[in-house]
């Protein structure tokens, strides 16, 4: 369920619900086969200056804060603010006020109005892939510049801060379901919560819908502690303990709040910040990290031994990573986009690319267009995008999603998860345990030569589990053992 609407409440895990809950909520959203739902429950009260870039979103037409907040966001520049696809879907930017300067609810802060609102383009409302979107503000947020005035967002370098187990934030004016007792159902002062990552294997066991590398999950096993509806749009975050926070994911979805079993899904920063880079015409990421721009011809970037941002722009460019965690961003153009040997995230922008990862965890993207991605040693997460995409993923454990059109998906020798998305797809696991998903068309999956599950979807499937113990879910099944 989405995690939208003023849920009068605590932060609870991205349910996307589209609508003011005051107005009457919307028919729920069903992801996976779960209903989606978001909102802070079990969390306590924040401080008044915990997170000065936590904002509202607010409907311009209610003069109430309180009952026209519907949705978070964070600050990530003076003049953008980065939010959940969902939250703005159907939306206009008259139609949004930011409500920004406090962390409470009774109109002492500011509210600026949104003059753009940029959902990302391949926001798919019945998945909820790619559920982030960016508001440009009619004017800047003052004091917003300060070191704790914006979230950084993470890039590929900070994967390694929060793996499974990691405990980390997320802070919400949602609905707490009035946990713990004595709490208002809808808190007028900003809530938060800790919570633990969860692994994204143990992720998809519990939610079909659920899609690495775009997407993270954190909760406890017993729950008890969640976002819920009114936090949607707001931040997962890790503290570095100097009252500066780093923004890991943005409040999506999830079944319920604070189930037992079912831990809140989030939107992934990672694999979006050359789309991000690219939409707000800088690469500084919420913390003034330099960048290099290209120009509308064919640029040539190489790359440091730094962490370098390439904003690669117009024209067909090459870009090779160096020995950082680079973030590599081709932008319009037939791209060949190189990674080094740090763990870097490339989008090859609109044209057919070419983008092989190197030796790091990288993150893939190809944009639209029909692109060729190749991963390379350790663990890979690629996202076709629009298109008909060929994705290899490399020696290591690795993520790979189609998205829209016919892709061809090869997962090597790791144990890889491949989701093929909505066209009719190839997907062939080769060696490790692999998990294949065909989606809604016609799709054609192999396992290869691990112990396999493969699940085709909706449509007419042909499946071949190979060698090895494989489960298979489908039309047409050869070499299945259960």
């Amino acid at each position: 369920m989405m995690r939208r609407a003023r849920m009068v409440g605590v932060v609870v895990v991205l349910l996307a619900l589209s609508m003011p809950v005051v107005a009457g909520a919307a028919a729920p959203r069903i992801v996976g086969g779960v209903e989606a739902t978001p909102r802070i429950v079990g969390g306590v009260e924040a401080g008044p200056d915990e997170f000065p870039f936590l904002v509202g979103l607010v409907y311009s037409y209610e003069p109430s804060v309180f009952q026209g907040q519907f949705c978070g966001g964070t600050l990530i520049d003076p003049e953008w603010v980065l939010t959940a696809g969902h939250c703005v879907d159907g939306e206009i930017a008259e139609g949004i006020d930011v409500y920004a300067g406090s962390y409470d609810l009774d109109g002492g802060g500011k509210r600026i109005a949104v003059d753009e609102i940029y959902q990302h383009p391949g926001y798919d409302p019945n998945s909820q892939e790619n559920d982030v979107a960016l508001l440009h503000l009619a004017k800047p947020v003052k004091g917003a510049d300060a070191v704790n005035g914006t979230a950084r967002l993470a890039i590929g370098s900070d994967r390694d801060l929060f793996p499974p187990g990691t405990n980390v934030i997320t802070a919400g004016w949602g609905n707490t379901e009035s946990d713990p007792a004595g709490t208002p159902e809808w808190p007028e002062r900003v809530r938060k919560v800790e919570l633990p990552i969860v692994s994204d294997a143990s992720c998809n066991d519990v939610y079909a819908g659920f899609m690495a590398p775009g997407m993270i999950c954190a909760g406890f096993e017993i729950g008890g502690a969640d976002s819920c509806q009114g936090d949607s749009g707001g931040p997962l975050m890790i503290a570095y303990g100097d009252g500066t926070y780093l923004q890991l994911g943005v409040v999506s979805w999830g079944e319920g709040c604070a189930d037992p079993g079912y831990p809140g899904v989030y939107a992934l920063v990672i694999p979006y910040t050359c789309w991000i880079a690219e939409t707000m015409g800088n690469g500084t990421l919420g913390y003034g990290r330099a960048y290099s721009a290209g120009t509308e011809g064919d640029d040539h970037f190489m790359g440091t031994s730094g962490t370098d941002i390439f904003l690669g722009q117009g024209g067909d460019d090459t870009i090779e990573g160096g020995n950082g965690s680079d973030v590599l961003c081709g932008g319009p153009g037939a791209d060949t986009i190189i990674g080094g040997s740090g763990s870097d995230t490339i989008d090859g922008g609109d044209g057919a690319d070419e983008i092989k990862g190197g030796a790091g965890d990288d993150y893939l993207l190809g944009g639209r267009g029909d692109d060729y991605l190749a991963g390379n040693k350790d663990v890979d997460g690629m996202l076709g995008g629009p298109g008909a995409d060929v994705l290899k993923g490399g020696s290591g454990d690795d993520a790979l999603s189609g998205e829209a059109d016919a892709d061809t998906l090869i997962g090597r020798s790791g144990a890889d998860a491949l989701s093929g998305g909505t066209g009719a797809d190839l997907l062939k696991g080769n060696g490790g345990g692999d998990r294949l998903g065909g989606g809604p068309q016609d799709d054609v999956l192999g396992g290869g030569r691990g112990d396999d599950e493969l699940r085709g979807g909706s449509g007419d499937d042909d499946l071949n589990g190979g060698a090895g113990y494989d489960v298979c879910d489908g039309e047409t099944t050869r070499a299945c053992e259960a």
